[in-house]
């Protein structure tokens, strides 16, 4: 806590402007603001989903499409192909099991924890996202939610897409991820590897008070 994950996140995401350094997408930098990333494939779920993760009393359905709605629209009447978006619905509430009792129209604020971040990690598959930034994925979500959200990620990235967690939960990032960055005071202070992992490091790294400050650079 207080490394600047979190901050990192929201700036990859185009939420807050960055100083200095460059953030790169198959080697193409990018610039703009959120709408621009989501264009292009970036996704963001965010550390904190009741208060900007969400729309609590808008419907199952509502917040799924809601990042993806431009690509049900007709250009000619801007009318949304109901049809099409309701079947990619079905469809992506099956890829993340969401439980098949709970309506389209149910506001989400009346589903578990669990299945909240379902219908998040939905609406960012919903709009094709290649690229997804996970700041605290499993928080507040039960052992039993927890593995299907380990096991969507692995699924997402095994389909050549690129994800970035971002865990307080040494464990969690050990069992989810391929390479491991450790930051402190806003700096990356250590890269691990799959196969080499050393929780005792780790530690090391995240209490470290000197770093240098590194270009992140995410490619699928």
């Amino acid at each position: 806590m207080g490394a600047g994950r979190s901050e990192l996140a929201r700036t990859l995401m185009g939420l807050d402007p960055h100083a200095s350094g460059e953030i790169i997408l198959e080697g193409r930098m990018l610039s703009g603001g959120p709408r621009h990333r989501c264009r292009l494939g970036v996704g963001l779920v965010t550390e904190d989903r009741r208060h900007d993760g969400i729309l609590p009393e808008s419907s199952i359905a509502d917040n799924l499409s809601l990042v993806a709605l431009d690509r049900f629209t007709r250009r000619i009447g801007g009318w949304i192909s109901h049809f099409q978006l309701k079947e990619e619905i079905r469809q992506t509430r099956q890829a993340v099991r969401m439980q098949s009792h709970l309506k389209d129209s149910q506001p989400l604020k009346t589903l578990s924890g669990g299945n909240q971040q379902k219908a998040i990690l939905g609406k960012w598959m919903l709009n094709k996202c290649r690229v997804l930034i996970l700041d605290e994925p499993t928080r507040g979500i039960d052992v039993g939610a927890k593995l299907e959200v380990y096991e969507w990620v692995h699924g997402f990235a095994n389909e050549g897409n690129g994800a970035l967690v971002i865990s307080s939960e040494l464990d969690e990032l050990i069992e989810i991820c391929d390479r491991i960055l450790v930051m402190s005071l806003g700096a990356i202070t250590g890269e691990f590897h799959r196969g080499a992992y050393s929780q005792a490091a780790m530690l090391e790294a995240a209490f470290s008070r000197h770093g240098s400050r590194s270009t992140v650079r995410v490619n699928t």
